[in-house]
């Protein structure tokens, strides 16, 4: 994680997203602007929150490691989220692991500035419980999906929310992804096998080892039709 001292930068990633008056102009100061590449993790299992995060561009992934070493894959950021809500008014211990998938921008900001300045300030508290809110039905969603669509549909929609964007890669860095993959979209490991060849052989995706890259996206959209990742 590098810190970006640009503080133009920083207030064109605030007005972007309309952030700028949910703070109060004391917490600004406080407030910068990092970079993330690839592979770099912001939070991890067990750890005390220190720092609250907007992410403001880029792709996150959130996961959190099984008794077994395994990685269960929750969901995925895109371009906004905010990330530590959950912890922020309570001492809990971060659950989940938080990594980027490709080049990300987040505000940094520390937890007990966060809580001094914006703990009974009202645009801040109305803007937090809304996202929490649009948080939870997210998840509801999401979960809906796993049993009103069938894999070829959640496969579809998995990859076109995980793609790097470059390329249209997916390049799975773990042996045992796969399975963390079946868990995921809440099928069994040879099914999302079967059904990853059939893709192959219907020309939507080529299959090299542990990288998956993407030749149709418009069948794939079709196929995925609403359901979302992020």
């Amino acid at each position: 994680m590098k810190i970006i001292h640009d503080s133009k930068q920083l207030q064109y990633w605030l007005h972007f997203h309309q952030l700028e008056q949910i703070f109060p102009p004391d917490q600004m100061p406080n407030m910068h602007l990092v970079s993330m590449e690839a592979g770099e993790q912001i939070y991890q299992t067990g750890e005390s929150l220190q720092k609250v995060h907007i992410l403001v561009k880029g792709k996150l992934k959130i996961f959190f490691l099984q008794e077994d070493g395994s990685i269960y894959l929750i969901g995925f950021n895109k371009n906004f989220a905010i990330l530590g809500d959950l912890e922020l008014f309570e001492d809990y211990p971060l659950h989940n692991e938080v990594a980027a998938m490709e080049s990300s921008l987040l505000i940094e900001i520390d937890k007990d500035d966060l809580l001094r300045t914006c703990w009974d300030y009202p645009p801040f508290l109305r803007f937090l419980i809304k996202h929490v809110s649009q948080k939870f039905h997210s998840s509801s969603v999401k979960a809906n999906a796993l049993s009103r669509y069938p894999l070829e549909s959640r496969l579809a929609a998995y990859l076109l929310t995980v793609y790097i964007d470059e390329d249209q890669s997916v390049s799975f860095v773990k042996t045992n992804h796969y399975t963390d993959l079946a868990n995921l979209l809440g099928c069994s490991y040879r099914h999302l096998h079967r059904t990853l060849q059939d893709f192959v052989k219907k020309g939507w995706i080529e299959k090299k080892g542990r990288q998956i890259r993407i030749l149709d996206n418009d069948a794939l959209k079709e196929l995925a039709k609403d359901i979302s990742y992020i």
